[in-house]
């Protein structure tokens, strides 16, 4: 099956600057989601097809660049965990006498296990994942990787922080409008810490991750589901931050700033926000449905 994605090298004064930062060794983190109820609904692909197109793509990005690390995180419906590394503090492994890159190997078996675990076990039904709790988990985990760093690897020689780091995220759910906020706060602290958020959306459409894709200098890309995921991945996002300035990369048309409604999920051009916890309906709310806080009323 052949996809719509086009990549083509274009040169840029930053060219050889960035070859240069591109010898720099990176973090990927992937947040998967599992949501079986997202799963079922879906045609063309399924869970374990993407799970297998995912290893490959990890695979191919730690044998891309010595010393490339990776972690997969799983977004659950209302619950959010590590797929690998199963132990965060152990060393990185090392090519093996068989001739396959160890690594690897090992995070193919922890992944397949750690799915086992959570798919042998209940969790409460929900028309969305953990999204916000996956993508805090990621960046928490690329800082303290950047802090467990020996001093002399922390910076580069322009002065910015070494192990350039990156996350992907992988969905088929539906937005849930009471995201909104933990996800925008999100976006602003992989702001903060030079983290792109990429999203790799199949048969959903997120204008949170339009949105988080954009300001994080990221690729949002919607896949259709004929489409041959692993070709899609490997095209899009196997590029890390510095060698994507020398290609051109697939954008999306038309991104949309405005919010949703955390009672209809609609798309509005004004509303009103609670002053306490930020939430946003499109008619005015005696009392807060997230927070419970009760507003005061003006009397004519």
């Amino acid at each position: 099956t052949h996809t719509h994605t086009h990549l083509t090298a274009r040169h840029s004064p930053h060219t050889s600057a960035s070859m240069a930062d591109s010898g720099a060794a990176g973090l990927l983190v992937v947040v998967l989601d599992t949501n079986p109820l997202a799963w079922a609904e879906q045609t063309g692909r399924t869970l374990q097809e993407c799970v297998q197109a995912l290893l490959l793509f990890v695979n191919s990005h730690l044998v891309m660049r010595l010393g490339n690390q990776a972690a997969l995180i799983a977004s659950h419906s209302g619950c959010s965990r590590f797929l690998y590394p199963a132990n965060a503090d152990a060393p990185p492994a090392l090519a093996s006498d068989t001739g396959m890159y160890e690594q690897a190997a090992e995070m193919n078996a922890t992944v397949l296990a750690s799915l086992d675990d959570l798919f042998s076990q209940e969790w409460p039904a929900s028309p969305g994942c953990a999204l916000a709790q996956s993508i805090s988990r990621a960046l928490c985990y690329i800082n303290r990787v950047r802090h467990s760093m020996a001093p002399r690897e922390l910076s580069d020689r322009s002065g910015h922080r070494a192990c350039p780091a990156r996350i992907l995220v992988v969905s088929v759910s539906n937005q849930l409008p009471s995201q909104y906020v933990p996800i925008m706060n999100c976006i602003f602290a992989a702001q903060k810490q030079n983290v792109p958020l990429d999203a790799c959306m199949l048969h959903s459409k997120s204008t949170y991750m339009q949105q988080a894709a954009e300001l994080t200098n990221a690729v949002h890309l919607e896949v259709a589901p004929e489409a041959n995921l692993l070709q899609v991945l490997l095209a899009a996002f196997l590029a890390d931050h510095a060698d994507r300035q020398m290609l051109i990369l697939p954008t999306p048309p038309c991104i949309d700033y405005r919010p949703s409604c955390f009672c209809h999920n609609t798309v509005l051009d004004s509303g009103f926000v609670c002053s306490v916890c930020l939430s946003i309906f499109c008619k005015i709310q005696i009392r807060c449905p997230t927070c419970k806080t009760m507003f005061k009323t003006q009397k004519a």
